[in-house]
């Protein structure tokens, strides 16, 4: 299912929250539109929190199927909502903590910036059991802003050649293709949230981008 909102007038959604395939963690205080949007066309449980106590659970989540990834910065409190979606939540130190920016990953794989401590992707490995490749895109570091992955897809910035495509196919293990979001703009995972079930974008995406991110992420 596929539908396009706005988090109080701004498109650029994936900012404000992030989502699997059970849960979308949301920021306190959100309109019922975007509430009812999510779980209208995304199938998911809701889990209201911050990070540090900022709504930016976008930029410094990250999450796979059985995993959430977020930075030390993170309350005790706030962990401990975050928790309650029976998770498992992994807390780093590492410099680079926007981990939404920094890492796109599913069951089957990840993608990581490359500048990230290499002890810390070894940490992340032996803990979710799968292979985590550093990459950049372009001379972008912050690969999960410019690669949205699920468990069925991915849609990643729209001047990627197919040599990376390919490669990204290969460590995800799910096929994707090239998109763009809010009428042209290539940080795809700040535009949209999206699972195997659904996609939700800002509400600035054209009808041809609506298709192509549709056909990214298998969801057709």
């Amino acid at each position: 299912m596929i539908g396009k909102t706005h988090y109080y007038g701004n498109p650029f959604i994936g900012i404000f929250a992030k989502a699997n395939d059970s849960f979308a963690f949301v920021p306190k205080g959100c309109s019922p539109a975007f509430l009812d949007a999510l779980k209208e066309h995304l199938g998911v449980e809701l889990i209201e929190t911050t990070i540090n106590s900022s709504n930016l659970i976008g930029i410094y989540m990250a999450v796979s199927k059985e995993f959430v990834f977020l930075p030390e910065i993170a309350g005790k409190a706030e962990l401990e909502e975050i928790r309650q979606s029976g998770l498992e939540v992994i807390v780093t130190g590492e410099r680079h903590n926007a981990w939404g920016n920094n890492l796109a990953i599913n069951s089957k794989g990840g993608i990581i910036n490359k500048d990230m401590n290499p002890n810390i992707i070894r940490y992340l490995e032996n803990i979710t059991g799968i292979e985590i490749i550093p990459m950049e895109l372009e001379n972008y570091n912050t690969i999960g802003s410019v690669v949205l992955a699920t468990e069925r897809g991915f849609a990643l910035k729209n001047n990627a050649t197919e040599e990376e495509i390919k490669e990204i196919e290969s460590i995800l293990k799910v096929k994707g293709g090239i998109a763009t979001a809010n009428m042209g703009n290539v940080f795809i995972s700040a535009c949209a949230l999206a699972n195997s079930r659904g996609l939700v974008i800002g509400d600035m995406t054209t009808g041809i981008e609506l298709a192509r991110l549709q056909d990214s992420l298998n969801l057709l």
